[in-house]
């Protein structure tokens, strides 16, 4: 005799997806602009902080990137020229987003905003903040 353990929220599982689908699915048959949030990955090195943020299909003139406060602001938007029918075909169904985003990071108290660069390559956004010189290690001699 085996032993099967049950998973009583097993036909749950699925709820999520089915969930989105249907909102999804408007009366339009299709998805609707709206906010979307890109994912961010942020590094740090012996002299800068670099943050890689995924924006494929996002014009460079698209984004705003701007230091303020202690926050490094990324927006921008993503625009997608589709039409729920036109003279090549009728889209059925609409999984790529387009539509506004906006990211936040607050940066350590050291972080300086005289030398910070940002390049838009290949899908993916690098902003690279170096550090001020005196947030560097700095060796210092022992004498004897």
């Amino acid at each position: 005799m085996s032993i099967v353990q049950l998973n009583a929220w097993k036909p749950l599982d699925a709820l999520p997806e089915q969930l989105n689908s249907w909102l999804n699915d408007s009366i339009l048959g299709h998805q609707s602009n709206a906010s979307w949030r890109p994912a961010l990955d942020i590094k740090e090195n012996a002299d800068s902080y670099v943050f890689h943020l995924d924006v494929p299909g996002v014009k460079s003139e698209d984004i705003d990137v701007t230091l303020d406060d202690g926050h490094l602001k990324i927006s921008g938007s993503r625009k997608l020229d589709r039409k729920s029918n036109d003279e090549d075909g009728t889209y059925r169904s609409f999984e790529r987003v387009s539509g506004s985003f906006k990211r936040v990071v607050r940066l350590p108290s050291h972080s300086t905003s005289d030398d910070v660069s940002a390049v838009a390559k290949d899908g993916v956004l690098t902003i690279t903040i170096k550090k001020p010189e005196e947030v560097l290690p700095k060796r210092i001699e022992v004498k004897a």
